[in-house]
């Protein structure tokens, strides 16, 4: 007799059981056969018979199987337990693993790096393609409808309401970790919480990393003066510590008091936990500060933060003007396009590659160069024995940079923001701190639309592991993909939504509005501010 198949959710399976065995368990099944039917004249009362040993044999399987547990936790066997990570990690390796190659299974696809024969294949095609080539100008199609929008309130309201006297309470030192972008919003975060505390602001420090090996500060990238001049009547801040403060302190910040505060820390925390030391102590510092303030924050809160990021930071004059030069250039370079060009963010640099355990075509010299690199930076947080790195995966998820045929320092990664910035098409391949800033810059200064083509790199990895795919085909996934991240470029996440995914500095509307509006009204003797600015706007 064929077993019986049953159908689940649409899914099919079997009567067949797989059973995990437990100390104390018997490893043969005890089944009964079924009882022969009882004669028909007593078939009310062996209803009423069978039912209740039903219930009796439901109550003693569920009395067993507390009993079980009781007595495996009792017994303090919990690491039977770990037969479920075990099953887990056997699974991965059967499915994505060297194991696969062993027992003759086929590599997911996607799972390894072909997009170098891919491109050699599909290179003639590309080049006698005179399609292929299509007017900037007429990329973008979807636009962002404007809804009917609140009046922005008075500015001078605003300030007199919540920034008449600014820094009363102490002094906010903080250290501003990572690359450009992490830094960037390290110091908008300061600003935001200086003004929270009603604290005077320490030009933020920036810490050095054995990975990007910049020891560039703050003055190095960005204007000082323009910075502190921007935020005047708001936020006050200054260069350095008054020297008394200094002297009280023998001249080393370490002897200043440090508060560790936890990532995303909400309003709340910071006026409970942090204000009370701030008043006591007239000076403190919190280091790390990398995301150490929640998204959601009151309204004159929120503006502080854009009104740093898109006017009180501004690139010194040096980076500036040669960054001016490279955009110049490349509008020049772009005359069949009338000015317009693409600026591709790759990413493919040696700490992101590392990071992401993807392997390329470098062979065991890859290996030991990468290992290398993980250790260096990342100490031991890759060779813990519960950390489980399967790079085939990684790929067939789309966590690993894309290469320069798929698509050092801060002073450098400013000349890169401000040339991607001015293009007319921005293409990001990998996550992080700056397509996210920059998506979000982008969007305050073209209408709401970001303009960037985000790739899906899940189905991209699967395009380039066919080497037999045509050009025509893969083009046309292009333009798919092209078409979604035009649409995905306007859009506005709900602002009561908002949580620490859905960035202010990548989705700066609606509360930078009525700052993207005006670039040329005066509060004080603060240029570039706009008269009026929207401290309740709803989503």
């Amino acid at each position: 007799m064929k077993s019986k198949t049953h159908y689940h959710n649409g899914n099919l399976h079997s009567t067949d059981t797989t059973a995990v065995l437990l100390p104390g368990t018997s490893t043969s099944p005890t089944r009964s056969p079924p009882p022969s039917p009882p004669p028909r004249r007593n078939s009310v009362v062996s209803r009423c018979r069978r039912r209740s040993r039903q219930v009796k044999s439901l109550s003693q399987s569920t009395h067993s199987l507390r009993t079980l547990a009781a007595g495996i936790i009792g017994r303090r066997s919990v690491r039977y337990f770990f037969l479920l990570p075990l099953l887990y990690i056997s699974g991965i390796l059967m499915c994505v693993g060297p194991f696969s190659l062993l027992i003759g299974q086929p590599p997911l696809p996607g799972s390894r790096y072909r997009s170098h024969e891919v491109f050699q294949k599909l290179w003639h095609d590309i080049e006698s393609d005179n399609s292929s080539s299509i007017e900037l100008s007429s990329v973008w199609k979807y636009k962002r409808k404007l809804i009917e929008q609140k009046p922005c309130p008075n500015l001078t309201a605003l300030h007199q309401e919540h920034f008449v006297s600014p820094g009363l309470n102490g002094f906010l030192i903080v250290e501003a970790n990572g690359g450009l972008n992490q830094q960037r919003s390290a110091i908008c975060n300061a600003v935001a919480v200086a003004g929270l505390l009603n604290a005077i602001l320490v030009i933020p420090h920036f810490e050095f990393h054995n990975v990007w090996k910049d020891l560039s500060e703050f003055g190095d990238i960005y204007d000082e003066d323009h910075f502190i001049s921007m935020l005047d009547g708001y936020v006050k801040v200054v260069k350095e510590l008054p020297e008394a403060l200094m002297e009280r302190h023998n001249y080393n910040m370490s002897n200043i008091t440090n508060i560790r505060v936890q990532a995303w820390a909400p309003v709340s925390y910071y006026l409970g936990a942090v204000y009370p030391v701030l008043q006591k102590e007239g000076v403190i510092r919190i280091a790390p500060f990398a995301n150490r303030l929640a998204m959601s924050v009151p309204p004159h809160i929120q503006f502080l933060r854009c009104l740093t990021n898109y006017k009180a930071l501004r690139f010194t004059s040096s980076i500036s003007i040669l960054a001016q030069k490279l955009v110049n250039r490349m509008i020049e370079k772009s005359s069949r396009t009338d000015g317009k060009y693409i600026a591709i963010h790759l990413r493919f640099e040696e700490d992101m590659i590392a990071f992401s355990c993807c392997i390329y075509d470098g062979g065991e010299a890859e290996k030991i160069e990468m290992d290398s690199a993980r250790q260096k930076a990342w100490r031991g947080k890759f060779r813990r024995k519960d950390r489980i790195i399967v790079p085939s995966l990684n790929r067939v998820d789309g966590k690993c940079p894309l290469t320069p045929l798929e698509g050092f320092s801060s002073q450098l990664a400013a000349l890169d923001y401000t040339v991607c910035l001015n293009s007319e098409v921005f293409v990001t391949t990998q996550g992080g701190n700056f397509p996210h800033f920059l998506m979000g810059h982008r969007r305050f200064l073209y209408d709401g639309h970001a303009k960037t083509i985000n790739p899906d790199k899940r189905k991209l990895v699967v395009l380039l592991d066919d080497v037999d795919i045509s050009w025509r085909a893969f083009k046309e996934q292009m333009e798919d993909m092209l078409s979604e991240s035009d649409r995905k470029g306007i859009m506005v996440p709900r602002v009561r939504k908002i949580n620490r995914k859905t960035s202010i500095y990548m989705y700066p509307l609606p509360e930078c509005r009525c700052l993207q509006q005006s670039h040329v009204n005066r509060i004080y003797h603060n240029p570039d501010i706009p008269n009026n600015y929207s401290s309740n706007r709803k989503a």
